[in-house]
């Protein structure tokens, strides 16, 4: 029987409500934050993530970024919402690639669909396996979303084909 091999990363899904919750809790693990924004009504979340305003939560690093739960395809059809960029794909590896700490907190508003998308390509990107994402019918993955963030891993060569 192979062995199985540990993630060298983990990620995990959070709605805003539920980072609050954590934030407002102390925890023994460092993380960091990848916080996405709707663009048109951004809330108090990333109040909560300051580490002087919570330091037992034990927050490393938090890299913030607006866009709203649409594919690009379809941005035509909403002007009034923005979709992920492929600059913000290339943030959010940038962030993973460059930070001393292995354990992330993907949040969107609700948790289902943006953050969903991203944390599975980070899974495949870093652990090679994204199916505990896809398979749970607790997510909706903004696939938009996650094949930016493949795409971008490609481009920077942190992810061979």
């Amino acid at each position: 029987m192979e062995e199985k091999k540990n993630p060298i990363k983990h990620f995990e899904v959070m709605g805003h409500y539920e980072l609050k919750d954590y934030c407002s809790k102390r925890h023994d693990v460092f993380k960091s934050v990848i916080l996405i924004n709707d663009t048109l009504d951004k809330d108090d979340t990333e109040d909560y993530i300051n580490h002087d305003a919570n330091p037992l939560a034990h927050i490393y690093r938090m890299i913030s970024l607006d866009f709203d739960d649409i594919d690009g395809n379809y941005a035509h059809e909403t002007p009034e919402c923005t979709p992920m960029s492929k600059e913000q794909a290339r943030q959010i590896i940038n962030f993973v690639e460059h930070n001393m700490c292995n354990n992330f907190i993907i949040s969107c508003h609700a948790g289902v669909s943006r953050s969903a998308g991203v944390c599975a390509a980070l899974e495949k990107i870093y652990n090679g396996d994204d199916k505990h994402i896809f398979d749970s019918p607790k997510y909706v993955s903004n696939r938009w979303c996650y094949r930016l963030v493949l795409n971008a891993a490609f481009e920077m060569g942190v992810m061979k084909k």
